[in-house]
């Protein structure tokens, strides 16, 4: 079995959902796997995504691309499974673009019930905070 990523806690201990070849499993340390019936890859897509706690995958985001030294701002906008990012830096160069995609792959890897659409923008002076009009955009990170 693979350990997906973490569910909100239902008890003082972590739980997780697994997956393995007869369908999703909630597991915890205090409780016996819980199986639900067989169900299709896009069932258990869609019950991943629903079951993860959006906090943790903001955070995850905000940290790891608002990790790159030249980031300035990291917005982001959830719609049912998909998160868009927008990492906002002062000028668009080839070496911080590269810091920045390493740091995407990771997040694609790390959370694959989500789809992602990333940008990068440059601020070209503007404050970060005025780059993105969205109002639905949050803002995930921005440095001091």
């Amino acid at each position: 079995m693979q350990q997906i990523m973490p569910a909100t806690p239902v008890t003082s201990k972590e739980a997780y959902f697994v997956i393995d070849e007869t369908g999703i499993c909630l597991r915890s340390d205090q409780a016996e796997p819980v199986k639900s019936e067989k169900a299709s890859d896009s069932d258990r897509s869609e019950a991943l995504a629903m079951s993860t706690p959006t906090p943790s995958l903001k955070d995850s985001i905000a940290f790891g691309i608002g990790s790159v030294p030249d980031v300035e701002a990291v917005f982001t906008m959830r719609q049912e499974k998909v998160f868009y990012v927008w990492a906002i830096v002062s000028k668009s160069e080839p070496d911080v673009r590269k810091q920045i995609y390493a740091k995407e792959k990771d997040l694609i890897k790390h959370f694959s019930a989500f789809d992602f659409d990333f940008t990068i923008i440059a601020s070209k002076g503007r404050p970060p905070l005025s780059v993105i009009s969205d109002p639905a955009a949050e803002l995930a990170y921005i440095r001091q």
